[in-house]
């Protein structure tokens, strides 16, 4: 059901951007030759890497809490290859570089002091569900 569910939305993130990134983070057109609909069409992450032609990685996104406007990089999902073996890395991976742990960091800093805010503000105790609405989202 997760291998469904995460090459399902794969698929969708590669149609929504037209294209991927390669394992040396370059882009990756997939825009032209129909490449799209066969790409709609691929039942597994096999099929999916042989009509992308290489090892590839995409990104879900996450909208910030804590900027207004900004997004984030989610969860980056990885179709790669064994070498030497048969089958496909076909993994999930969460934020895992300098620049993207800086980026989180801020926005848990941030959901945090919210939290913080509501918990020990004069909102504690109280049954006003509009008053955590904000928390909801961090």
């Amino acid at each position: 059901m997760i291998y469904e569910r995460t090459l399902n939305l794969a698929k969708t993130i590669i149609k929504e951007k037209l294209s991927v990134r390669s394992k040396a983070d370059e882009v990756i057109d997939l825009s032209k030759d129909e490449k799209i609909e066969e790409i709609m069409r691929a039942e597994t992450c096999e099929e999916l890497h042989k009509l992308v032609c290489e090892d590839f990685w995409v990104a879900t996104w996450c909208h910030s809490t804590a900027f207004e406007r900004k997004r984030l990089e989610g969860t980056r999902i990885t179709c790669i290859q064994k070498p030497g073996r048969l089958g496909y890395d076909f993994a999930i991976r969460t934020p895992c570089t300098p620049a993207r742990w800086s980026d989180f960091d801020e926005e848990m800093t941030s959901a945090w002091e919210a939290l913080c805010n509501a918990y020990c503000g004069g909102n504690y105790g109280s049954t006003d569900l509009d008053a955590f609405e904000t928390l909801s989202y961090a």
